[in-house]
């Protein structure tokens, strides 16, 4: 009686560590497991033993089979010579015993603890699939007829990765010199890319360069020369009425006419909500031709708009062309060790990237749109805003926008 319990226990033991295992190596982080074997005999061997499914597929099914059927004779024999229970109710009994310590438990401790379990048991692994070899090698074969019947791939490997998977490569990757630190933003870039929406990237309505409708044409014209976009919104009333997109080439296109306003000759404006992906935002603006798209809040107001050029910035980074080069090398000057004048229009994150200044990130995209944000208003000159470390004060402005900024660090840690 002694003997058989001892049998029984030892069986649900080996119960637990198949189906844990089952979990286990299916769980496993395989990249950091590579990178382990490089300098582990014993991980080298793991890798080389969960990266073919059939092996530990095979060794586990066989297993676990065999005893999950030698714990129900077992139990049965117990059972009919203790007298503790009808016979009839043994498999009730010992079912749920199995589910629970056979597979409820196992599978929980394997799955969250796979990289520090998996190892350690693996040994007791490798010596099952010995055992076992010549059943496993039966129903690996098997398993290929049907691939072959049914025309579908086998599960030959396990290397496959996820978007996790990935970010870690890329950050292993950190000191090697065979791929550059563009290439690796890039990719970076296009992992974080689905997971942003039109809102993360927009431009805000405070940064909006628009055009009321009964602008006239001449003063288009001069904004345009000194801003140099080709498409801007227009407006009745309030930039929360948006009635149109005015696209610069058509004024040139049929010859300028001074005395013509920003509403005569405007495009039909698209529309998309704040929180749209911006993987479905850059698909439907392909489909439907669109370079700009006005982004509304959920009251139906304007809270910024988005170009096809900003989405694809968000995937390969700034896209610059002549002008963009001869205007940086005069947005920012560095007056003294801790004070720039910048620009208005620089962007946060070039002078985070660029100069180390780490400004706070937000709606904005702009020092501009930081300000104005901070301030709720366009300021006149002269007005100054703290903003962490840093003291922004206005040099410039006109009535519309901030033209110069004098950044200050107040708190230099270097």
């Amino acid at each position: 009686m002694v003997l058989q319990l001892i049998i029984l226990i030892v069986l649900l033991l080996l119960s637990f560590f198949y189906s844990g295992l089952e979990t286990g190596i299916v769980s496993l982080d395989l990249l950091s497991l590579e990178k382990e074997a490089k300098r582990n005999v014993k991980k080298r061997r793991l890798l080389n033993f969960v990266t073919k499914p059939d092996r530990f597929f095979g060794t586990i099914l066989i297993g676990n089979n065999i005893v999950n059927v030698l714990i129900a004779s077992i139990s049965t024999i117990i059972a009919h010579n203790s007298g503790l229970f009808k016979a009839e109710y043994t498999s009730l009994v010992i079912g749920g015993v199995v589910f629970i310590f056979g597979e409820i438990l196992p599978k929980i401790l394997f799955r969250d603890y796979s990289n520090v379990v998996v190892p350690k048991t693996f040994p007791f692994l490798r010596v099952s699939f010995f055992l076992l070899k010549p059943f496993v090698a039966v129903v690996t074969w098997l398993n290929d007829i049907l691939y072959k019947k049914f025309k579908i791939g086998g599960p030959h490997s396990l290397a496959y990765l996820t978007k996790d998977d990935l970010a870690l490569l890329l950050s292993n990757t950190k000191h090697d010199k065979t791929i550059s630190n563009p290439q690796k933003e890039m990719l970076e870039d296009m992992l974080e890319f689905n997971e942003l929406q039109a809102e993360d990237i927009m431009i805000s309505r405070h940064e909006i360069v628009a055009f009321s409708s009964d602008t006239p044409m001449s003063e288009v014209i001069q904004v345009a020369k000194d801003k140099g976009f080709t498409r801007y919104p227009v407006y009745e009333e309030t930039i929360d009425k948006i009635v149109g997109i005015l696209i610069i080439f058509d004024v040139i296109k049929v010859g300028i006419n001074e005395n013509s306003t920003a509403g005569e000759m405007i495009h039909q404006p698209y529309f998309v909500p704040e929180n749209i992906d911006l993987n479905i935002l850059m698909q439907d603006m392909q489909n439907k031709k669109k370079s700009m798209v006005i982004i509304v809040d959920s009251f139906g107001g304007t809270a910024g708009i988005v170009t096809f050029e900003d989405i694809m910035e968000e995937i390969v980074g700034d896209i610059e062309d002549e002008f963009d080069q001869e205007d940086k090398r005069s947005d920012v000057v560095k007056l003294s060790q801790d004070t720039y004048l910048v620009n208005g229009e620089v962007e946060v994150d070039d002078l985070i990237d660029d100069y180390g200044l780490e400004l706070p990130e937000g709606s904005y995209k702009t020092v501009a749109g930081l300000i104005i944000e901070m301030l709720e208003k366009v300021p006149s000159e002269g007005a100054k805003v703290i903003v962490g470390d840093f003291s922004l004060q206005v040099m410039q402005a006109t009535k519309r926008k901030i033209v110069k900024v004098k950044i200050k660090i107040i708190n230099n840690k270097k």
